[in-house]
């Protein structure tokens, strides 16, 4: 009866668990509470160690190799299908035809896309001149400083260094945009004795330099001046409807429904769903592309 009765008691007592989980160990305790549900006494405690999950000479976890893999592997699947999407908005808009501006923009005879991004604010642009540059811009769109990115030290410190570097020589020499700065600015030019004006352009980062580096804030500025331009210069193409969605695909990472759902708040169709042809099968890119973005 006692066994019993002291069986009962421990099934009703009430206790509460505390854990303390690092990398290499896993320490336990469990406290008995009081009819307040306040701890009054430690009734087991242990301690649980292993090998922590890192390289033991460098410190490095062990998953490094596959989580930078899928971080690249993500960023490539990220990049691939945002410039199909701006594909597909530039030919729902009549810039384009996909087909023909990929056969264009592959062959070998194709304008350099700064003198282009300069040329831009200078004189109208074709269609096809047009969707160039802005897809250029959509493929290289920049870095975005985030409150971690600023905390930590290292690759991130040189990056955001390099970005301001960048905007303050924009900001001294009067440069209206980045494209305008990488064409004429001297910085991003490399001697060259066979090129026809003596230098080839060098906007590109090398291995562990990050001085070419823009701040995304400035090209998503870019466009939205080109824009402006080209509607001065009598672009058709260059809608504010476009240019109102454009920049939200620049920094788009959201890919399948969200991204449909971005693009009518953009062009302002949600104000006239009350009606459902208001926006018909036609509005939405060929089923296999949607499958491509989820």
């Amino acid at each position: 009866m006692g066994e019993m009765s002291k069986t009962n008691m421990d099934r009703h007592r009430s206790y509460r668990i505390g854990l303390d989980i690092g990398i290499a160990s896993v320490g336990w305790a469990v406290l008995e509470n009081n009819s307040q549900d306040e701890p009054i006494r430690i009734l087991d405690l242990g301690v649980r160690i292993f090998e922590a999950a890192e390289v033991p000479k460098t410190g490095a976890a062990l998953a490094a190799e596959r989580r930078d893999a899928r971080t690249a592997r993500r960023r490539i699947r990220r990049r691939r299908h945002r410039l199909e999407r701006i594909k597909w908005l530039f030919e729902r808009e009549g810039l384009i035809q996909i087909d023909s501006f990929m056969e264009r923009y592959h062959s070998p005879n194709l304008p350099d896309v700064y003198e282009l991004r300069y040329e831009g604010l200078e004189r109208k642009l074709s269609n096809e001149e047009f969707a160039q540059v802005l897809l250029h811009i959509a493929k290289h769109r920049g870095f975005r400083s985030t409150r971690k990115a600023e905390l930590k030290e290292g690759d991130n410190g040189k990056v955001l260094k390099a970005t301001e570097e960048n905007r303050k020589r924009m900001e001294e020499h009067g440069y209206r945009t980045v494209g305008e700065m990488i064409y004429k600015d001297a910085y991003f030019h490399t001697e060259c004795a066979w090129a026809d004006n003596g230098y080839l352009l060098t906007p590109r980062n090398k291995a562990d330099d990050y001085s070419h580096t823009m701040l995304r804030a400035l090209l998503e500025e870019e466009v939205h001046i080109l824009f402006d331009s080209q509607r001065k210069f009598g672009n058709e193409k260059a809608t504010e409807k476009t240019a109102r969605f454009l920049p939200s695909l620049l920094a788009a990472k959201e890919t399948g429904l969200s991204f449909l759902v971005h693009y009518f708040i953009h062009v302002s169709c949600f104000t006239q769903l009350c009606g459902a042809e208001a926006i018909g099968f036609d509005s939405f890119p060929p089923f296999p592309l949607c499958c491509r973005w989820i």
